[in-house]
């Protein structure tokens, strides 16, 4: 018998204990396995210190004992130092990313998105345990940039109390809590992330009216020719979208933030104008797209309001040659070339404006041309429309402009010192269309002039940097030797030296 209690108690319930500590540490989710554990765990030391009461009662008097004592405190005092500074570089954790793309670390947008965040803010994960890692790495960014922000992660086959309290649906989904307000969405990616947060750090949800009865691009529309993907990416940012038709109800909203014109294929008629104006002598901020035509001219009622506020626009179509050789016609200049604006800072995507006309300032300096065509020779805007229309478009100096043309200019006028009234103005409603979104930056520069407009500068600009691609190709063999090098001749190495000097020590 004594045996026996020598294998349990010194053995068995030593491990015991240690497997309990580690399962805390590892897995402190599974509350009702982990406090199960702990308590057969004490029931087993509470009847090994009563069975051998005597005996450790002995023992305590013993020198051996005052030995353990003392090794044993020097072990908790390392083990209480190891832990504080685990604490504090939890507490206060510092990341640094060496890789060329900054792919390990945050946009600009994130970061600024995070400087809103003024008091604690929770980021629960609920997920399986086993795909908590890349989850997880991702938010760590967000707490590394703010201290403020604490992160649980769940385990949604253990946690099934939380998963029917907060109506969890897929696995992946983050519940992002912030003072009384809480926001539940799928974890994506970056982005996902930061519009979730924007819409929980917002204080105000801004209106945007989008201008109906003209033809305009459409928000519900999901085709090539509509708008919904920068529709969609609008709601994500927390902005209300509403419809205005000014024919049907010329009484103005109050909530109006912007407004935006997709491009009216009609001519907006004299009444529809001076609430416009109205609207703009408000300070309201307006976004307008163009609707180019070949075989009409343009709408002169609409020309004549954006006259007014020292946008110049005529029937000049901007061709850019250089697009060509980057696979588009001449016709759908590509724009790589931005002058200096907080709409810009940073922005390296290229943009593409089809068939668009140049807006150009009238010699106010309120105006200012923000994307720019190629240098002439490689383009112009021309003013021959039925040559433009045959194909035979050819630079003509005295009726043509040569480029650098401007395709989209913006205009700031100082109301007070705490607003401004902001206005954009594009060659062209395509700008604007789900065709021309999924290989160019045409929705995040939309993004960030309505974030400019509505005057949320401090969350303009969502751009990832470029990832230069350079896949390493292993082949089967290159796997076998890094298998046998790592994982059998470097370990074998060491235990060949190690047995080397065991051996030396032994014999001197």
């Amino acid at each position: 018998m004594n045996f026996w209690n020598k294998i349990i108690y010194g053995l068995f319930v030593p491990v015991l204990v240690l497997a309990n500590t580690l399962i805390w540490v590892v897995s402190p989710e599974n509350q009702t396995f982990n406090y199960a554990f702990s308590l057969f765990n004490l029931s087993l030391v509470v009847i090994g210190v009563v069975i051998h009461f005597q005996e450790i009662r002995v023992k305590i008097k013993s020198s051996s004992f005052r030995y353990l004592m003392s090794l044993g405190i020097n072990v908790f005092l390392v083990f209480s130092i190891l832990a504080l500074l685990n604490h504090l570089s939890y507490k206060n954790p510092l990341e640094m990313d060496v890789t060329k793309d900054r792919t390990n670390s945050l946009a600009e947008q994130s970061k600024k998105v995070l400087e809103m965040v003024k008091s604690p803010l929770t980021i629960e994960l609920f997920a399986r345990r086993e795909e908590w890692d890349p989850m997880l790495r991702l938010i760590q960014l967000y707490r590394v940039e703010n201290k403020l922000i604490q992160i649980q992660a769940y385990d949604t086959e253990v946690r099934l109390d939380l998963v029917k309290r907060y109506d969890i649906k897929q696995n992946g989904t983050v519940r992002i809590s912030y003072k009384e307000k809480s926001e539940t969405s799928l974890l994506v990616d970056e982005l996902s992330l930061t519009n979730s947060l924007l819409k929980i750090l917002k204080e105000e949800v801004k209106t945007i009216y989008f201008l109906q009865g003209h033809g305009e691009l459409k928000c519900s529309d999901p085709s090539g020719e509509g708008m919904s993907y920068l529709c969609q990416k609008l709601r994500n940012e927390n902005y209300l979208l509403k419809d205005l038709n000014l024919l049907e109800n010329p009484k103005l909203p109050t909530d109006i933030s912007a407004i935006v014109m997709a491009g009216p294929q009609t001519d907006l008629l004299q009444q529809e104008i001076e609430l416009l104006e109205k609207i703009l002598k408000e300070g309201k901020s307006l976004f307008a797209a163009l609707s180019p035509d070949l075989k009409k001219p343009l709408d002169k009622n609409l020309i004549r309001l954006l006259n007014q506020y020292g946008f110049k626009v005529d029937n000049f179509f901007v061709i850019d040659r250089l697009s060509t050789i980057e696979g588009s016609q001449a016709t759908q200049p590509i724009v790589t070339k931005y002058e200096q604006h907080p709409v810009v800072v940073g922005f390296q995507h290229r943009t593409i404006f089809p068939l668009t006309l140049a807006i150009r300032p009238m010699g106010e300096t309120l105006i200012q041309p923000i994307a720019m065509t190629s240098d002439f020779p490689g383009s112009w805007a021309e003013s021959n429309l039925s040559d433009l229309a045959q194909g035979k478009a050819k630079f003509d100096e005295k009726s043509d402009i040569m480029g650098p043309i401007s395709v989209l200019a913006l205009r700031e006028r100082e109301l007070n010192q705490a607003e401004s009234q902001r206005l954009a103005v594009v060659g062209t409603k395509y700008f604007l269309a789900n065709s021309f979104q999924s290989q160019s930056g045409n929705g995040i520069l939309f993004s960030n002039i309505i974030n400019w407009l509505t005057n949320d500068d401090n969350i303009i600009s969502f751009n990832r940097p470029v990832r230069d691609e350079q896949p390493v190709i292993l082949s089967s063999q290159h796997l076998q030797v890094i298998f046998i090098i790592s994982i059998l001749f470097v370990p074998l190495v060491f235990m060949c030296v190690a047995i080397f000097i065991y051996r030396k020590r032994k014999y001197e």
